[in-house]
């Protein structure tokens, strides 16, 4: 009979162990020094609906397209920086993607929509670097790569505005409370484009003054939005607490340069949008 000496098995035991030790660490130092991995995966989408059906006639619609094409295009930037210093991750991934589809299908309608030769020839443009910043985006976090999102982002946002000059001179409705609320939540995410931006890297002069401009552009904003006459006594608490919170969140934003309470400034930044997605809530419910 074959006699098995325990100490060989024993010795054999933890010569295995070992092995599998050392075949973990050698896996574990190829996937650090590997090719980083992309902060996120964004599919190049072609809209399958047909040119009739995307279509849309009416510039007043038009107009809240566009005020929302450069909302996304905020949001998009400002999760970018978000991914990539690991704070919500969750949330900002979901957004990012959210963001993505809608800024696609948004230059789809307004490309098929809006027959202006200088329009058009704008709105080729942003199509052509919104596609090219779909491999920005799938690919790693770097200053380059950083600087390419601040860019695709200022140049929707400014290019946008050429629109909205455009349709306006075609549009004779006046502003609304719609109007006005959302030029608040794009300024709100605009600021917070900024701050994070800042506290990943961006922390030059000129990334300082846009978000002072904008924290201003924001309170003038909401002296815009006081004058507007409240449907209801619930829409006119929102927007109290809206006021009272922003004092709060406002010394958040001031305090960029000491870049310590990134977290803080993003959840204040949800709480101030919530506030402006009631009062739209309880304005459309009134006029139903």
């Amino acid at each position: 009979m074959l006699k098995i000496n325990r100490k060989d098995l024993q010795l054999n035991q933890s010569t295995h162990i070992s092995f599998f030790i050392i075949l973990f660490l050698c896996v574990l130092s190829k996937s650090l020094i590997a090719e980083p991995l992309p902060l996120i995966t964004i599919a190049a989408e072609k809209n399958t609906t047909s040119s009739e059906n995307l279509k849309i006639d009416d510039n007043s619609e038009l107009l809240k397209l566009v005020k929302k094409l450069q909302l996304q295009s905020q949001i998009i930037a400002k999760d970018y920086f978000y991914i990539a210093q690991g704070l919500r991750e969750d949330k900002a991934r979901i957004e990012i993607k959210e963001s993505a589809r809608e800024i696609d299908n948004i230059l789809d309608i307004l490309t098929i929509s809006i027959k202006n030769d200088e329009m058009q020839n704008l709105l080729s443009y942003l199509n052509e670097i919104n596609m090219e910043s779909k491999s920005t985006f799938n690919d790693s976090f770097s200053n380059e790569n950083s600087s390419l999102v601040i860019d695709f982002s200022e140049t929707i946002y400014e290019a946008s505005q050429s629109i909205i000059e455009y349709l306006l001179q075609n549009t004779n409705d006046e502003k609304s409370i719609f109007d006005d609320v959302c030029e608040q939540k794009f300024s709100l995410q605009r600021i917070n484009k900024f701050y994070i931006a800042y506290q990943a890297g961006f922390n030059d002069k000129t990334m300082f003054e846009r978000l002072e401009e904008s924290v201003k552009v924001f309170e003038k904003g909401l002296e815009t939005l006081s004058l507007h006459k409240f449907s209801n006594d619930d829409q006119e608490l929102e927007f109290v607490r809206l006021k009272n919170s922003w004092l709060i969140s406002k010394k958040f934003y001031e305090g960029m340069e000491k870049g310590e309470l990134t977290l803080i400034v993003s959840v204040s930044t949800d709480h101030l949008m919530s506030y402006l997605d009631k009062i739209i809530r309880l304005e459309k419910s009134s006029k139903s």
